[in-house]
């Protein structure tokens, strides 16, 4: 026994070509209707029939038409915008009298302390300012004279005073 294998292209290709002729008939018989009818045939099923597409038909407005409707359209948006604008403008609501009179009065305390602190840091920074620095441990080095006798210095761990020879008088 022989089995033979039908490709699915292949089906549908048949079907295909078996709606096409069946879709002629169809059309066939609608032009035959429509004669006996006395009708040249509408637009749609002739269009269909010849499988050319409907031309797009515009509806056409006159130019008093057209004024007619920017005019409303800009009538729409002035309103539009005049209510945007009012929403806009509108306060806010206003705060109860004992509401805002505490708001003041912690809003006062809270400034008081914010000066007194900020006081405070200003008369820190003020004495660090004007405090003379503590002297170091290591004595500085002197600067020596130019034409004076030289001084012997020496950098201990702990401060030392400097011997200085006493300068020959010169007459």
């Amino acid at each position: 026994m022989k089995q033979t294998t039908i490709d699915h292209g292949v089906i549908l290709e048949m079907a295909l070509v078996g709606f096409e002729i069946e879709k002629e008939r169809i059309d066939a018989v609608i032009a035959e209707v429509q004669a006996e009818l006395g009708n040249s045939g509408s637009s749609k099923s002739m269009s269909k029939a010849t499988d050319e597409p409907p031309a797009p038909r515009r509806k056409r407005f006159s130019v008093a038409a057209r004024r007619r409707m920017a005019a409303a359209q800009k009538k729409r948006w002035k309103v539009l915008k005049a209510q945007q604008q009012a929403s806009a403008k509108k306060t806010k609501p206003k705060v109860a009298v004992k509401r805002r009179k505490a708001i003041i009065a912690t809003t006062k305390t809270k400034r008081a302390v914010q000066v007194k602190t900020t006081r405070k840091i200003a008369r820190k920074i003020v004495r660090a300012v004007s405090k003379p620095k503590a002297k170091s441990m290591a004595p500085k080095p002197k600067s020596i004279p130019a034409e004076g006798p030289k001084a012997v210095v020496e950098t201990p761990a702990a401060p030392v005073e400097v011997a200085v020879e006493p300068a020959p008088a010169t007459e």
